[in-house]
């Protein structure tokens, strides 16, 4: 997302969920379209989308790419479908675990 983070929402329930999502997009849509997905989910819950003018027109912009990134890839189960997506965001989610364990077993940290 080119839009800077509003500061009320630089928290890290959303913030680090729309950093990966912009991190992601490119390489691998479905998992930036659910980090995005949780990123609106925490803003609404927690009402901050409330607070402000560019609260609201930021959430408002992220709902539309949610909606835009549906109509685009109208035949992406991990995107269309909330039980394939679940899957597919375990499957990443354990693929990313599986390569951090084995650097840490290859005694290859970056810490």
């Amino acid at each position: 997302m080119a839009e800077p983070i509003p500061a009320p929402l630089k928290i890290p329930e959303v913030s680090r969920f729309l950093n990966r999502a912009n991190q992601l997009r490119t390489f691998k849509p479905a998992i930036a379209y659910w980090c995005e997905y949780h990123a609106v989910n925490q803003i609404v819950g927690k009402s901050l989308h409330t607070i402000d003018d560019d609260c609201f027109n930021f959430t408002k912009t992220l709902l539309e790419r949610l909606e835009a990134t549906k109509q685009e890839r109208p035949d992406d189960d991990a995107i269309i479908d909330n039980t394939a997506g679940q899957a597919y965001v375990e499957q990443f989610a354990q693929e990313t675990f599986d390569r951090a364990e084995r650097t840490m077993k290859a005694n290859k940290t970056n810490g």
